[in-house]
Protein backbone atom coordinates (compact mmCIF):
# COMPACT_ATOMS: atom_id res chain seq x y z
CA UNK A 1 0.00 0.00 0.00
CA UNK A 2 1.27 3.54 -1.07
CA UNK A 3 1.78 5.62 2.25
CA UNK A 4 2.26 9.11 2.17
CA UNK A 5 4.24 10.62 5.16
CA UNK A 6 5.01 13.86 6.19
CA UNK A 7 8.61 14.87 6.27
CA UNK A 8 8.68 17.07 8.83
CA UNK A 9 11.56 18.12 10.85
CA UNK A 10 13.32 16.04 12.38
CA UNK A 11 12.09 13.27 9.82
CA UNK A 12 13.34 14.27 6.43
CA UNK A 13 9.94 14.05 5.08
CA UNK A 14 8.46 16.19 8.06
CA UNK A 15 6.94 19.17 6.82
CA UNK A 16 3.99 20.43 4.40
CA UNK A 17 6.76 22.37 2.68
CA UNK A 18 7.81 18.96 0.72
CA UNK A 19 4.68 18.53 -0.60
CA UNK A 20 5.13 22.10 -2.50
CA UNK A 21 8.90 21.19 -3.25
CA UNK A 22 7.97 18.13 -5.19
CA UNK A 23 5.87 20.35 -7.70
CA UNK A 24 8.96 23.20 -7.55
CA UNK A 25 11.49 20.54 -8.61
CA UNK A 26 10.64 20.52 -12.54
CA UNK A 27 10.13 24.51 -12.82
CA UNK A 28 14.00 25.21 -12.84
CA UNK A 29 14.95 27.98 -14.93
CA UNK A 30 18.23 29.13 -14.23
CA UNK A 31 18.90 32.98 -15.58
CA UNK A 32 22.43 33.42 -14.44
CA UNK A 33 25.26 31.43 -16.77
CA UNK A 34 27.90 30.96 -13.66
CA UNK A 35 27.58 30.75 -9.78
CA UNK A 36 28.36 34.20 -7.89
CA UNK A 37 31.15 34.78 -6.07
CA UNK A 38 30.96 33.62 -1.91
CA UNK A 39 31.59 36.33 0.85
CA UNK A 40 34.57 35.77 2.50
CA UNK A 41 34.58 33.68 5.49
CA UNK A 42 35.13 35.25 8.92
CA UNK A 43 35.33 33.06 11.96
CA UNK A 44 33.20 32.67 14.58
CA UNK A 45 34.55 32.25 18.05
CA UNK A 46 31.80 30.56 19.58
CA UNK A 47 28.79 29.56 17.24
CA UNK A 48 27.81 28.50 13.51
CA UNK A 49 28.46 30.42 10.17
CA UNK A 50 26.92 29.55 7.29
CA UNK A 51 28.55 31.35 4.00
CA UNK A 52 26.11 31.18 0.84
CA UNK A 53 25.53 32.16 -2.83
CA UNK A 54 22.17 31.70 -4.37
CA UNK A 55 21.05 31.85 -8.13
CA UNK A 56 18.26 33.28 -8.74
CA UNK A 57 17.65 35.21 -5.97
CA UNK A 58 17.21 38.74 -6.67
CA UNK A 59 18.81 40.97 -4.14
CA UNK A 60 16.81 42.06 -1.00
CA UNK A 61 15.17 38.19 -0.87
CA UNK A 62 15.26 37.00 2.65
CA UNK A 63 16.70 33.71 3.58
CA UNK A 64 15.65 32.11 7.11
CA UNK A 65 17.01 29.66 9.78
CA UNK A 66 14.12 27.73 11.15
CA UNK A 67 14.13 25.16 13.57
CA UNK A 68 11.74 21.67 13.81
CA UNK A 69 8.72 23.61 15.38
CA UNK A 70 9.08 26.23 12.20
CA UNK A 71 10.52 29.27 14.35
CA UNK A 72 12.89 31.40 13.10
CA UNK A 73 15.89 30.88 14.59
CA UNK A 74 18.07 33.54 11.94
CA UNK A 75 17.77 35.50 8.53
CA UNK A 76 19.89 37.32 5.98
CA UNK A 77 19.23 39.19 3.10
CA UNK A 78 20.75 38.52 -0.29
CA UNK A 79 22.93 41.01 -1.84
CA UNK A 80 23.01 41.75 -5.52
CA UNK A 81 25.11 38.69 -6.09
CA UNK A 82 23.14 35.83 -4.78
CA UNK A 83 25.44 36.28 -1.49
CA UNK A 84 24.43 36.02 2.22
CA UNK A 85 25.49 35.24 5.67
CA UNK A 86 23.94 33.95 8.69
CA UNK A 87 25.55 33.40 11.74
CA UNK A 88 25.54 33.35 15.92
CA UNK A 89 25.18 30.67 18.39
CA UNK A 90 22.19 27.86 17.94
CA UNK A 91 20.70 26.47 21.51
CA UNK A 92 21.65 22.95 20.46
CA UNK A 93 23.36 20.78 17.42
CA UNK A 94 20.59 19.95 15.09
CA UNK A 95 19.06 19.79 11.88
CA UNK A 96 17.97 23.32 10.72
CA UNK A 97 16.22 24.51 8.23
CA UNK A 98 17.37 26.82 5.42
CA UNK A 99 13.85 28.79 3.85
CA UNK A 100 13.65 31.30 0.95
CA UNK A 101 9.90 31.80 1.80
CA UNK A 102 9.23 34.17 -1.38
CA UNK A 103 9.97 30.75 -3.10
CA UNK A 104 8.51 27.55 -1.42
CA UNK A 105 11.84 26.29 -0.79
CA UNK A 106 13.48 24.91 2.03
CA UNK A 107 16.52 22.27 1.94
CA UNK A 108 17.55 20.75 5.67
CA UNK A 109 21.44 21.51 6.78
CA UNK A 110 23.00 20.04 10.44
CA UNK A 111 24.25 22.75 12.04
CA UNK A 112 26.15 23.39 15.18
CA UNK A 113 28.14 26.18 17.41
CA UNK A 114 31.58 24.63 15.54
CA UNK A 115 30.63 24.68 12.40
CA UNK A 116 31.69 26.80 9.25
CA UNK A 117 29.36 26.08 5.94
CA UNK A 118 29.41 26.96 2.55
CA UNK A 119 26.85 26.67 0.24
CA UNK A 120 25.69 27.14 -3.24
CA UNK A 121 21.94 26.76 -4.94
CA UNK A 122 19.59 27.72 -7.59
CA UNK A 123 17.02 29.37 -5.15
CA UNK A 124 13.62 27.81 -7.27
CA UNK A 125 15.43 24.26 -6.25
CA UNK A 126 16.68 24.51 -2.95
CA UNK A 127 16.55 20.67 -2.45
CA UNK A 128 17.79 19.66 -6.18
CA UNK A 129 20.73 21.81 -6.63
CA UNK A 130 22.50 22.66 -3.20
CA UNK A 131 25.83 21.89 -2.50
CA UNK A 132 26.79 22.12 0.98
CA UNK A 133 30.60 21.38 2.53
CA UNK A 134 32.84 22.12 5.55
CA UNK A 135 31.79 19.63 8.10
CA UNK A 136 31.79 15.84 8.31
CA UNK A 137 27.87 15.96 8.86
CA UNK A 138 27.32 18.20 5.97
CA UNK A 139 28.73 15.53 3.77
CA UNK A 140 26.92 12.75 5.43
CA UNK A 141 23.51 14.91 5.01
CA UNK A 142 24.09 15.87 1.25
CA UNK A 143 24.44 12.26 0.68
CA UNK A 144 21.19 11.79 2.32
CA UNK A 145 19.71 15.42 0.46
CA UNK A 146 20.90 14.41 -2.95
CA UNK A 147 18.70 11.47 -2.68
CA UNK A 148 15.76 12.81 -1.47
CA UNK A 149 15.96 15.14 -4.05
CA UNK A 150 16.27 12.23 -6.85
CA UNK A 151 13.01 10.94 -5.28
CA UNK A 152 11.24 14.27 -5.35
CA UNK A 153 12.33 15.00 -9.13
CA UNK A 154 10.85 11.14 -9.96
CA UNK A 155 7.26 11.65 -7.85
CA UNK A 156 7.34 15.78 -9.36
CA UNK A 157 6.94 13.84 -13.02
CA UNK A 158 3.87 11.36 -11.91
CA UNK A 159 2.68 15.11 -10.52
CA UNK A 160 2.88 16.42 -13.63
CA UNK A 161 1.53 13.36 -15.66
CA UNK A 162 -0.91 13.22 -13.34
CA UNK A 163 0.11 9.12 -13.04
CA UNK A 164 -1.21 7.76 -9.14
CA UNK A 165 -0.38 4.43 -10.25
CA UNK A 166 0.47 2.49 -6.98
CA UNK A 167 3.57 0.78 -8.45
CA UNK A 168 5.21 4.03 -9.54
CA UNK A 169 5.12 5.74 -6.83
CA UNK A 170 6.64 2.56 -4.82
CA UNK A 171 9.66 2.25 -7.28
CA UNK A 172 10.24 6.13 -6.38
CA UNK A 173 10.10 5.65 -2.54
CA UNK A 174 11.76 2.14 -2.48
CA UNK A 175 15.03 3.44 -3.99
CA UNK A 176 15.36 6.11 -1.61
CA UNK A 177 14.63 3.69 1.51
CA UNK A 178 17.70 1.32 0.10
CA UNK A 179 20.36 4.76 -0.08
CA UNK A 180 18.99 6.07 3.16
CA UNK A 181 19.65 2.54 4.65
CA UNK A 182 22.99 2.27 3.48
CA UNK A 183 23.84 5.40 3.93
CA UNK A 184 22.90 4.74 7.50
CA UNK A 185 25.02 1.52 7.60
CA UNK A 186 28.10 3.45 6.19
CA UNK A 187 28.10 6.66 8.64
CA UNK A 188 26.12 4.56 11.88
CA UNK A 189 27.98 7.17 14.09
CA UNK A 190 26.93 10.57 12.41
CA UNK A 191 24.55 12.76 14.11
CA UNK A 192 22.70 13.04 11.07
CA UNK A 193 22.11 8.91 11.22
CA UNK A 194 19.16 8.94 13.36
CA UNK A 195 17.73 11.70 11.81
CA UNK A 196 17.86 9.29 8.64
CA UNK A 197 16.08 6.98 9.89
CA UNK A 198 13.47 8.86 11.16
CA UNK A 199 12.32 9.39 7.67
CA UNK A 200 12.19 5.65 7.41
CA UNK A 201 9.30 5.08 9.54
CA UNK A 202 5.55 4.60 8.21
CA UNK A 203 6.99 1.55 5.85
CA UNK A 204 6.18 -1.26 7.56
CA UNK A 205 8.46 -3.15 5.53
CA UNK A 206 11.33 -0.63 7.09
CA UNK A 207 10.41 -1.30 10.74
CA UNK A 208 12.99 -4.36 11.62
CA UNK A 209 15.95 -1.82 10.64
CA UNK A 210 14.22 1.37 12.35
CA UNK A 211 14.20 -0.81 15.69
CA UNK A 212 17.35 -2.21 14.98
CA UNK A 213 18.97 1.09 14.63
CA UNK A 214 16.88 2.66 17.57
CA UNK A 215 18.55 0.06 19.95
CA UNK A 216 22.02 1.17 18.91
CA UNK A 217 21.39 4.98 18.77
CA UNK A 218 20.04 4.64 22.44
CA UNK A 219 23.05 3.06 23.36
CA UNK A 220 25.71 5.26 20.88
CA UNK A 221 23.22 8.70 20.56
CA UNK A 222 20.99 8.58 23.67
CA UNK A 223 20.76 12.45 23.67
CA UNK A 224 20.20 12.84 20.14
CA UNK A 225 16.78 14.47 20.03
CA UNK A 226 16.24 12.10 16.77
CA UNK A 227 17.08 9.31 18.92
CA UNK A 228 14.47 10.36 21.66
CA UNK A 229 11.92 11.06 18.79
CA UNK A 230 12.54 7.09 17.36
CA UNK A 231 12.37 6.07 21.35
CA UNK A 232 9.16 7.65 21.69
CA UNK A 233 8.03 6.27 18.82
CA UNK A 234 8.76 2.91 19.48
CA UNK A 235 6.64 3.71 22.99
CA UNK A 236 3.73 4.64 20.85
CA UNK A 237 4.01 1.22 18.68
CA UNK A 238 4.41 -0.83 21.47
CA UNK A 239 1.05 1.27 23.28
CA UNK A 240 -0.99 0.56 19.78
CA UNK A 241 -0.16 -2.90 19.05
CA UNK A 242 -2.68 -5.76 18.43
CA UNK A 243 -4.73 -6.41 21.78
CA UNK A 244 -3.33 -3.56 23.41
CA UNK A 245 -6.32 -1.23 24.75
CA UNK A 246 -6.54 1.80 21.85
CA UNK A 247 -5.40 5.09 23.53
CA UNK A 248 -7.99 7.46 24.26
CA UNK A 249 -8.27 10.31 21.89
CA UNK A 250 -10.54 13.40 22.53
CA UNK A 251 -10.77 15.63 19.35
CA UNK A 252 -13.41 18.18 17.83
CA UNK A 253 -15.65 17.58 15.59
CA UNK A 254 -16.48 19.62 12.46
CA UNK A 255 -18.92 21.53 14.81
CA UNK A 256 -16.09 22.12 17.19
CA UNK A 257 -17.29 19.78 19.70
CA UNK A 258 -15.56 16.84 21.42
CA UNK A 259 -15.90 13.49 20.40
CA UNK A 260 -13.60 10.60 22.34
CA UNK A 261 -13.33 7.47 21.20
CA UNK A 262 -13.91 6.06 24.36
CA UNK A 263 -17.62 6.92 23.56
CA UNK A 264 -17.81 4.33 20.83
CA UNK A 265 -17.25 1.39 23.22
CA UNK A 266 -19.71 -1.17 22.99
CA UNK A 267 -19.23 -1.00 18.92
CA UNK A 268 -16.56 -2.43 17.07
CA UNK A 269 -14.56 0.53 15.31
CA UNK A 270 -12.44 1.42 12.69
CA UNK A 271 -10.03 4.33 13.69
CA UNK A 272 -8.85 5.77 10.52
CA UNK A 273 -6.34 8.27 9.88
CA UNK A 274 -6.79 10.41 6.85
CA UNK A 275 -6.09 14.07 5.26
CA UNK A 276 -7.81 15.51 1.95
CA UNK A 277 -4.68 15.77 0.67
CA UNK A 278 -3.93 12.17 0.83
CA UNK A 279 -4.83 10.38 -2.46
CA UNK A 280 -4.67 7.26 -1.46
CA UNK A 281 -6.56 8.11 1.83
CA UNK A 282 -9.38 9.44 -0.75
CA UNK A 283 -8.67 6.19 -2.57
CA UNK A 284 -9.82 3.73 0.18
CA UNK A 285 -12.74 5.70 1.34
CA UNK A 286 -15.73 4.07 -1.48
CA UNK A 287 -14.67 1.02 0.09
CA UNK A 288 -15.09 2.51 3.58
CA UNK A 289 -17.99 3.60 2.92
CA UNK A 290 -19.59 0.32 1.80
CA UNK A 291 -18.03 -1.38 4.68
CA UNK A 292 -20.08 1.14 7.26
CA UNK A 293 -23.34 0.81 5.10
CA UNK A 294 -23.17 -2.68 5.37
CA UNK A 295 -22.26 -3.24 9.09
CA UNK A 296 -23.65 0.21 10.77
CA UNK A 297 -26.83 -1.90 11.83
CA UNK A 298 -24.76 -4.92 13.40
CA UNK A 299 -22.92 -1.89 15.57
CA UNK A 300 -19.90 -0.87 13.08
CA UNK A 301 -18.77 2.67 13.94
CA UNK A 302 -15.92 4.28 12.07
CA UNK A 303 -13.76 7.23 13.70
CA UNK A 304 -12.19 9.35 11.27
CA UNK A 305 -8.96 11.29 12.20
CA UNK A 306 -7.93 13.95 9.59
CA UNK A 307 -4.53 15.35 10.02
CA UNK A 308 -5.66 18.35 7.31
CA UNK A 309 -4.64 21.88 8.60
CA UNK A 310 -7.36 23.02 6.51
CA UNK A 311 -10.89 23.30 7.68
CA UNK A 312 -12.67 24.06 4.35
CA UNK A 313 -10.43 21.30 2.75
CA UNK A 314 -11.30 18.56 5.48
CA UNK A 315 -15.26 19.71 5.20
CA UNK A 316 -14.65 19.40 1.04
CA UNK A 317 -13.38 16.29 1.62
CA UNK A 318 -15.94 14.91 4.01
CA UNK A 319 -19.07 16.53 1.59
CA UNK A 320 -17.57 14.90 -1.67
CA UNK A 321 -16.37 11.63 -0.27
CA UNK A 322 -19.89 11.70 1.25
CA UNK A 323 -18.65 10.04 4.46
CA UNK A 324 -21.01 9.94 7.13
CA UNK A 325 -19.41 8.67 9.99
CA UNK A 326 -17.73 10.27 13.10
CA UNK A 327 -15.10 12.62 11.61
CA UNK A 328 -12.73 14.54 14.27
CA UNK A 329 -9.63 16.85 13.89
CA UNK A 330 -7.38 19.32 15.63
CA UNK A 331 -6.37 20.97 12.54
CA UNK A 332 -2.64 20.60 13.48
CA UNK A 333 -1.87 17.80 11.31
CA UNK A 334 1.42 15.57 11.50
CA UNK A 335 1.69 17.92 14.81
CA UNK A 336 -1.59 16.38 16.60
CA UNK A 337 -1.03 15.22 19.89
CA UNK A 338 -3.10 12.01 17.80
CA UNK A 339 -0.06 11.46 15.73
CA UNK A 340 2.33 11.09 18.18
CA UNK A 341 0.32 8.37 20.61
CA UNK A 342 -0.36 6.12 17.56
CA UNK A 343 3.00 6.89 15.61
CA UNK A 344 0.88 7.82 12.54
CA UNK A 345 3.82 9.25 10.51
CA UNK A 346 2.61 7.83 7.66
CA UNK A 347 -1.23 7.26 6.19
CA UNK A 348 -3.50 6.29 5.29
CA UNK A 349 -3.45 4.22 9.25
CA UNK A 350 -6.14 2.17 10.39
CA UNK A 351 -6.84 0.48 13.46
CA UNK A 352 -9.97 -2.16 13.70
CA UNK A 353 -11.10 -1.79 17.67
CA UNK A 354 -13.63 -4.59 19.84
CA UNK A 355 -16.13 -3.16 21.77
CA UNK A 356 -13.92 -3.54 24.66
CA UNK A 357 -11.23 -0.93 22.56
CA UNK A 358 -8.71 -3.82 22.02
CA UNK A 359 -6.56 -3.49 18.97
CA UNK A 360 -7.26 -6.37 16.51
CA UNK A 361 -5.71 -5.39 13.47
CA UNK A 362 -3.28 -2.27 11.81
CA UNK A 363 -3.75 -1.20 8.31
CA UNK A 364 -5.34 -4.58 7.18
CA UNK A 365 -5.56 -4.79 3.41
CA UNK A 366 -9.34 -4.48 1.74
CA UNK A 367 -9.67 -7.59 1.18
CA UNK A 368 -8.54 -8.52 4.96
CA UNK A 369 -10.78 -6.12 6.71
CA UNK A 370 -13.82 -6.91 4.93
CA UNK A 371 -13.24 -11.04 5.38
CA UNK A 372 -12.76 -9.64 9.24
CA UNK A 373 -16.12 -7.85 9.39
CA UNK A 374 -18.18 -10.41 8.22
CA UNK A 375 -16.63 -12.67 10.70
CA UNK A 376 -17.48 -10.63 13.27
CA UNK A 377 -20.69 -9.08 12.09
CA UNK A 378 -22.60 -12.20 10.42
Amino acid sequence: MLLLSKKKPPTLVSRRRIASLLVLLSLLACQRTSAPTQLPAEAVAVGYEMNGALLNAPAGQKVYLTNAQSLRVDSAVVDTQGRFRLGGKLPAPAVYWLVVSALGEAMPVFLDNETTLRMTADATNLLGTAQVSGSAQAAVLQQLVTAQARRAARTAELIRLQDWTPARWEAASAELTASTIELVRQHPASAVAPYAVLSLVGGPQNEAFVDSMTSVFNQTQPASPYTQELLARRKALAATAVGQVAPELILPAPDGQPVALSSLRGRYVLIDFWASWCKPCRAQNPHLVQLYQQYKSKGFEVYGVSLDESQERWLKAIATDNLPWVQVSDMRGFKSAAVAAYAAQAIPLTLLLDPQGRILGKSMPKEELTAKLAALLP
